[in-house]
């Protein structure tokens, strides 16, 4: 699923922490956050190598 459909499912204290740690290894708690909000993860997804990082431009 796109950043587009899920971002806006986070909490506000998920956001800040992705915002805050871009690029970052990203914790348990954010990848079940993640998860949750995105449902079943596919391969490909942007941050199934547990890493994440966008621009500014795509939230």
């Amino acid at each position: 699923m796109p950043i587009e459909k899920w971002w806006s499912l986070l909490d506000a204290a998920s956001k800040d922490w992705l915002i805050a740690n871009n690029g970052d290894a990203l914790s348990s708690d954010i990848i079940a956050t993640l998860e949750a909000a995105s449902g079943e993860v596919e391969p490909n997804a942007s941050w199934s190598g547990r890493k994440l990082r966008w621009n500014s431009s795509d939230r």
